[in-house]
């Protein structure tokens, strides 16, 4: 994911490097989707459902409860604000405009995970611009897993062994 978004920064003359770094972003975009492939599975799991072998982000998205993709859409609409330039970006490399609801890019994207393993079979047929998604699908689990946040836990780790060697 962080190596997707240096790629698609801007240049020291101010302009996007995301064309000549292609092929580096690839990979990236693969592990953002597989993530978010990942994550979405994890949300299933703890709504005590099975997921389905796919990998298409969009079928598995839907299975979610309406719950669960409301909260996701509010996380999602914050994020687009911190991303408008990235997509802005985006969309002057693809010369079309990218639908921006959550629903809407899910189904544009959904497929990212095989069309950019496969990028040189269809170029023009791959598109992937969720780059925010596994951190706000990562964000909504932590809200629902606080203890799975191994920051937190680290911290509370660290805080309880300065306490212990602490003189009483």
């Amino acid at each position: 994911m962080l190596a997707d978004e240096q790629v698609r920064r801007k240049g020291a003359d101010g302009t996007s490097e995301l064309r000549d770094f292609l092929w580096l972003a690839l990979p990236s975009v693969v592990l953002s989707a597989f993530a978010c492939e990942l994550f979405i599975k994890t949300l299933l799991i703890l709504e005590g459902k099975i997921p389905l072998s796919s990998h298409n982000l969009y079928t598995l998205y839907k299975r979610l409860d309406n719950k669960t993709k409301d909260r996701l859409d509010l996380i999602w609409r914050v994020s687009m604000i911190d991303a408008a330039a990235q997509l802005h970006e985006i969309e002057k490399l693809k010369g079309k405009k990218l639908r921006r609801n959550l629903r809407e890019a899910l189904e544009d994207c959904g497929d990212a995970f095989v069309d950019a393993r496969y990028y040189y079979e269809e170029p023009e047929g791959s598109m992937y611009y969720l780059t925010v998604l596994p951190r706000v699908l990562h964000e909504f689990i932590l809200e629902r897993k606080p203890e799975w946040d191994a920051d937190q836990a680290a911290s509370r780790a660290v805080a309880s062994a300065v306490r212990a060697k602490r003189p009483a």
